[in-house]
């Protein structure tokens, strides 16, 4: 096989057709060029349970986050009137609650499908007035929401979009 002087810290151990290298993630690894053939490869990862690893995977493709979500569906039966759906974060700056609107102008007998999680609460609001006519909290054992019209409707403050300039 072909004989390398090692100048530097990388290691060429010496490996015949055939033969297998199995290293820890940790280990810093490379390939030399080869001079004629065809390399092969195949890699394989392991123990992805590993708590030395785990938060490589907290956040982004390969996080659990995703895992709790719930998949649900908001359903309008009012049938004389547009209706803005609105996520209640109750995470806002200062304490205070901000409505995300999720769906706006809803239209009678239409559907409105997300995925969401336990506690979070949503708001069915008449369009463009704030007027809140249903009040949902998001349950692992339930998936169809209906917005109905409450008894007695309450309002909420709508962001004025000149605010906003």
């Amino acid at each position: 096989g072909l004989k390398r002087e090692n100048t530097s810290d990388v290691i060429f151990p010496t490996l015949e057709g055939g033969d297998v290298l199995i290293h820890n993630f940790t280990v810093w690894h490379a390939v030399a060029p080869i001079e004629r053939g065809t390399r092969y490869s195949f890699v394989l990862f392991y123990d992805m349970d590993n708590p030395a690893i785990q938060s490589d995977f907290d956040e982004g493709p390969y996080s659990d986050e995703e895992d709790d979500a719930i998949p649900v569906s908001f359903y309008h039966e009012i049938e004389d009137m547009e209706i803005d759906l609105a996520f209640v974060d109750e995470n806002a700056e200062e304490g205070e609650e901000e409505l995300i609107v999720m769906a706006e102008r809803m239209p009678p007998f239409e559907h409105e499908e997300m995925d969401s999680y336990e506690g979070h609460r949503f708001l069915a609001m008449k369009s463009g007035t704030g007027e809140v006519v249903s009040e949902f909290e998001i349950t692992h054992d339930r998936h169809l929401y209906t917005i109905q019209k409450r008894l007695v409707p309450r309002a909420v403050p709508l962001n004025d979009p000149k605010d906003e300039l």
